[in-house]
């Protein structure tokens, strides 16, 4: 579970609230960044398809985009290849980091409910806090 908490903290309540919209912070995070990876393939995608240009193995294109930097691009083929590699290593990364937020927001999800009635923890107010996090000009 990767939820980070900054204590030190008032109440136990204020933990628990913590650890949900952390948790909802995760899931939208991940949401916007997989939307974000997606939104390079279809470009990246035309851009070949006009240079006449083709990527079949799309393994071997995410593996050259993680362990090789600009010197290993020798040409245009070469640098097809990073292009259609770092589209599918976003969305790859996101992909699996979303499944782990969600399986975390379900784990804390959990909690809240078997505290119900001692504490007043409202997920829809700590859904609005994390999405209020995210926006552009949150500090």
């Amino acid at each position: 579970m990767s939820v980070t908490l900054h204590g030190p903290f008032e109440s136990e309540e204020e933990l628990l609230r913590q650890l949900v919209e952390n948790a909802w912070w995760g899931v939208l995070y991940h949401e916007q960044g997989l939307a974000a990876a997606g939104d390079l393939v279809a470009p990246v995608k035309t851009l070949l398809q006009k240079a006449g240009l083709r990527v079949d193995d799309l393994e071997e294109a995410q593996r050259f985009y993680n362990e090789s930097d600009e010197a290993d691009i020798r040409d245009a083929q070469g640098l097809a290849v990073w292009l259609v590699g770092k589209s599918l290593s976003g969305i790859r990364y996101h992909e699996e980091e979303l499944r782990k937020a969600l399986r975390t927001l379900g784990l804390v999800r959990a909690l809240v409910v078997r505290l119900e009635g001692i504490y007043d923890i409202r997920m829809d107010a700590c859904e609005a806090a994390a999405r209020k996090r995210l926006e552009p000009d949150a500090e």
